[in-house]
């Protein structure tokens, strides 16, 4: 059998015989979803439906994130995104360690100087550590014990006048 190829404006090309549809099919001029014409009967139908045309598998194409590029897809509308997370369990651990050293240490401060600078040295390096997983609350926590660092410090030589 026969067949014309019909392209999106209703162009046909051909008639072309199985093998010629195949070696189309290959390099990718016709696809699935292409038209033909049946050439004795005129029925139009997907090339998919054509008896022994093959088609070669689908190549995958990579994702927004796929290495090596620099790209970004935005979702298509109605689709939810999905905001990765970024953080780990050991993050957030640090983190919060980070902030319960700040407030240990300010609560110290007052009554036992010395352990009030450790406790915030502690949150120093907790808020270090956690600014790899939640840079601006690490930041944040960081700077906070450096203060109360300081601040122990300064009531421990100073402020106890």
């Amino acid at each position: 059998m026969r067949y014309y190829v019909l392209d999106d404006q209703g162009q046909k090309y051909g008639p072309a015989d199985l093998a010629t549809l195949n070696s189309w099919a290959a390099e990718g001029r016709i696809r699935q979803n292409t038209q033909v014409e049946d050439e004795a009967s005129g029925l139009r139908m997907a090339a998919s439906a054509v008896s022994g045309l093959t088609f070669p598998p689908p190549v995958a194409q990579p994702g927004p994130y796929a290495s090596g590029t620099h790209t970004y897809s935005p979702p298509s509308v109605g689709v939810p995104y999905n905001v990765p997370s970024g953080g780990t369990k050991e993050g957030i651990g640090s983190l919060l360690l980070a902030f319960g050293m700040f407030a240990l240490s300010l609560g110290l401060t007052f009554s036992i100087g010395t352990l009030g600078i450790y406790t915030a040295l502690v949150g120093i390096g907790a808020g270090w550590k956690a600014k790899d997983d939640y840079p601006a609350a690490g930041w944040v926590a960081t700077g906070l014990n450096v203060a109360a660092a300081l601040f122990s410090l300064y009531w421990r030589t100073v402020g106890r006048r």
